[in-house]
């Protein structure tokens, strides 16, 4: 290991031991964020492309969202999936949290809406459901399970899919959705070169 030897007043070697502290033994925690970034299949949701009405850093709601066709009734694989953006991964099983956001559009039956999380066609979180949707946008916040989170092998191909399904009587009724994010911690930095700084006065 090389060592460097850094003769300095007591003040100053203070303050160089507190950066050092501060910028190496206890950085700042960080996020990677993935979003949608292009469709797989869009089922009967409009209007394509849809990733571009979801992928925004912070939900509009309304002034971009993609809409089901009157009275979904869907499962798993029929409504629609959007691929991910890619991650590096953050080498560790905490801090994923998953996030969407939908509301009922119109109508007067009951409906539900549903997210789940896959890398290909691998399910990696349950199902996650927001039910008895208003008309007002409602967020959906999932934090994987540490083994929810070690089953992912490839950041690069996360996919989320989502569906609607609506029961009983009333008129006609859609499901909005405006949103949807993956967020997981940073990365961690390369390791660089070690050395030793011995500060003297």
């Amino acid at each position: 290991m090389e060592t460097r030897k850094l003769k300095l007043g007591l003040p100053f070697s203070c303050f160089l031991f507190s950066l050092f502290y501060f910028l190496v033994a206890s950085p700042l925690a960080a996020a990677q964020f993935a979003r949608p970034s292009a469709d797989v299949s869009a089922g009967l949701y409009t209007t394509t492309p849809l990733w571009e009405k979801l992928d925004d850093v912070t939900a509009d709601d309304d002034t971009t969202e993609i809409l089901s066709a009157n009275n979904p009734v869907e499962s798993d694989g029929t409504g629609f999936e959007v691929r991910l953006s890619a991650l590096s991964d953050p080498q560790t099983s905490s801090g994923h949290t998953l996030r969407f956001r939908a509301q009922k559009q119109t109508g007067g039956r009951t409906l539900d809406v549903s997210c789940r999380l896959y890398q290909g066609t691998t399910a990696i979180s349950p199902v996650r459901t927001l039910t008895n949707l208003g008309t007002t946008y409602t967020t959906h916040t999932y934090t994987l399970a540490a083994g929810e989170a070690d089953a992912i092998s490839d950041y690069s191909d996360l996919r989320m899919r989502c569906w609607s399904s609506v029961s009983g009587g009333g008129s006609a009724t859609s499901a909005a959705f405006t949103w949807i994010e993956l967020e997981t911690p940073d990365a961690p930095p390369s390791q660089s070169k070690p050395f030793l700084l011995v500060v003297s006065e």
